[in-house]
């Protein structure tokens, strides 16, 4: 019974409906007591700094407003620029960022994805920003919670510390977007 449950759950993002709703909330952060370490740390937002840009080069192509397609380029410039510092810090510590084992960050973006690039032009600058807005919110939140309390090495606390304001900006602004076509 344990594993027919979950084949369904496992399935489920493969036969998501089209009729209903993608996700506009934040996946769940598993809370977890195993202490990552910094190359986790690091592995953990080049992931997320790579997801957004594959995104954002989606968006670039299939938005149809021209301020989402101007969201897009903000958020795929930013992390491109994330992922670089990302990768020269880890070369400066000498450090090979690995994603943690427990991650669900690459299969929950391989299912927006895969939602984003069968949905109409019509559905998606709306589908994008809500997955933005909700990757980003889950994002800060395991910068606050987990990845910065997981590290005492003060140059990855920096740099943590540098992308958080970034992160909540495209945070923020997909948000304003949203609110905005709520009015309309």
């Amino acid at each position: 019974m344990l594993v027919s449950l979950l084949t369904l759950v496992v399935a489920a993002p493969a036969q998501w409906p089209a009729h209903l709703p993608l996700r506009a909330t934040p996946p769940r952060v598993a809370v977890s007591t195993r202490r990552i370490g910094d190359a986790e740390i690091l592995g953990t937002i080049g992931t997320f700094d790579a997801n957004g840009a594959e995104a954002a080069k989606l968006a670039s192509t299939k938005a149809q407003s021209q301020e989402v397609r101007d969201y897009a380029k903000s958020i795929l410039t930013d992390h491109q620029h994330s992922q670089q510092s990302g990768l020269r810090l880890a070369k400066q510590l000498r450090i090979a960022p690995v994603l943690p084992s427990d991650s669900s960050i690459t299969r929950d973006h391989k299912t927006e994805m895969d939602q984003l690039n069968l949905i109409s032009a019509a559905e998606f600058d709306k589908a994008f920003v809500q997955y933005m807005v909700a990757d980003h919110k889950m994002m800060v939140n395991r910068i606050d919670t987990s990845l910065l309390p997981a590290t005492s090495n003060a140059q990855l606390k920096t740099f943590m510390r540098n992308l958080r304001p970034s992160f909540m900006m495209h945070e923020t602004q997909g948000q304003a977007w949203l609110d905005k076509q709520a009015k309309k």
